[in-house]
């Protein structure tokens, strides 16, 4: 995890980033401070002064990693009958920096459970991504679109879990196939 030395001023958005890659190559327990400076190739004082704990650390990375999926997501829209599965794809593992994204998303949503701090963002996220479902579905008029939004965030949630902790058991056919069948069932 050691870089060359970094001359450059250090910003929020290269700890989260960097945060974010070792999460995604070596897991997020490996995520420490002491990791982060190393993969950066800056001193443990250079990380520790703009976040001086892991869980500022991990607060930032987490709201970051959430931006990004949810930016991707509000970008999609939900104008067409596409949209809905297109920002479902967004929350599956169906290529590498999306499999990444999941997998720490995933970590993250573990540490959630016993972090208040991690859960309230988890929160958040739920409620945006559930809202954004939500919204896409009222466009094609279905009866219900809260119920049914979340009842596709848990289903994708799941798929996701399974496809990120397995390896080959969930190529992109078969994810693709599973999100049709559901959504058929959701939307009938």
């Amino acid at each position: 995890m050691t870089s060359p030395r970094r001359r450059a001023p250090l910003t929020a958005s290269d700890l989260d980033n960097a945060v974010l890659a070792v999460a995604a190559e070596h897991g997020l327990t490996n995520a420490t401070i002491r990791n982060v400076a190393a993969h950066l190739g800056v001193s443990i004082g250079a990380v520790q002064h703009h976040f001086p704990t892991k869980d500022a650390l991990y607060i930032s990375a987490f709201t970051a990693l959430v931006d990004r999926v949810t930016q991707r997501i509000d970008a999609v829209g939900h104008a067409d009958d596409g949209a809905l599965e297109d920002v479902l794809m967004e929350l599956l593992p169906i290529d590498s920096r999306r499999r990444a994204e999941a997998q720490v998303m995933i970590e993250f949503s573990a540490l959630a459970t016993r972090a208040e701090s991690l859960a309230a963002i988890q929160e958040r996220t739920l409620a945006r991504i559930r809202a954004a479902l939500c919204d896409a579905l009222s466009a094609r008029g279905v009866d219900a679109p809260g119920v049914r939004a979340t009842a596709l965030l848990a289903m994708v949630d799941g798929l996701a879990l399974h496809a990120s902790s397995t390896t080959g058991a969930y190529p992109q056919e078969a994810l693709d196939s599973v999100l049709r069948h559901q959504l058929t069932l959701i939307l009938d």
